[in-house]
C-alpha cells in the first residue's frame, strides 16, 4: 500500500467515524425529543382537561344555593389549571430557545440557562395542576363541614 493510498484509507475510516458519531447523535436527540414530547403533551391535556372539567362542574354548582362557600375555591381552581396551562404552552418555546443556544454554542444540560428554565416551566405546570386540585378538594371539605355545622345547628334548636 502506497503511502496516498494510506493516507486515502484513513480519511475514510475517520469520515466512517464522523458518520456514525453523527447518526448515533441524532438518534439520541431524536428519541429524547419523543419522551420530552410526550411529557409536554401530557403537562398540557392535563390541565386543559382539568380545566374543562372544572369549569362544567362549575357551571352546574354555580346554581346551587349550597355552593356559595364552594364557589371562591372553584375559581381560583380553574385559574390556576389555566395557569399550568399557559405554562405547558410555554415549554414549547423554551425547549426551542434551549436547542437554539445548545447549536449555537454547544452548551448542554445544566449548561444551558434555557435547560433549567424548561424544567422550572414544567415543573411549575405539574405544581398548578396539584395545587388546583388540592384547592378543590380543601374548598369541597370546608364547604361540607359548614353544611354539616348548620345541619347540627337546626337539629340541637329543633330538639
Amino acid at each position: 500500500m502506497t503511502p496516498r493510498e494510506h493516507r486515502l484509507r484513513a480519511q475514510e475510516l475517520r469520515l466512517r467515524e464522523r458518520d456514525i458519531e453523527l447518526r448515533h447523535w441524532q438518534a439520541r436527540r431524536e428519541s429524547r425529543s419523543k419522551i420530552v414530547d410526550s411529557g409536554f403533551r401530557s403537562l398540557f391535556i392535563m390541565n386543559g382537561v382539568g380545566s374543562l372539567a372544572l369549569v362544567a362542574f362549575l357551571s352546574a354548582a354555580i346554581t346551587e344555593p349550597e355552593a356559595n362557600d364552594f364557589l371562591p375555591f372553584l375559581l381560583a381552581a380553574i385559574a390556576c389549571t389555566a395557569a399550568g396551562l399557559i405554562l405547558a404552552s410555554l415549554l414549547y418555546w423554551t425547549r426551542y430557545m434551549k436547542w437554539r443556544l445548545e447549536d449555537d454554542r454547544g452548551d448542554y444540560a445544566t449548561k444551558n440557562p434555557w435547560w433549567w428554565f424548561t424544567w422550572l416551566v414544567s415543573v411549575g405546570s405539574a405544581l398548578m395542576f396539584a395545587f388546583a386540585m388540592a384547592l378543590v378538594v380543601y374548598g369541597g371539605f370546608t364547604s361540607l363541614g359548614d353544611v354539616d355545622d348548620d345541619s347540627q345547628g337546626a337539629r340541637v334548636t329543633r330538639t
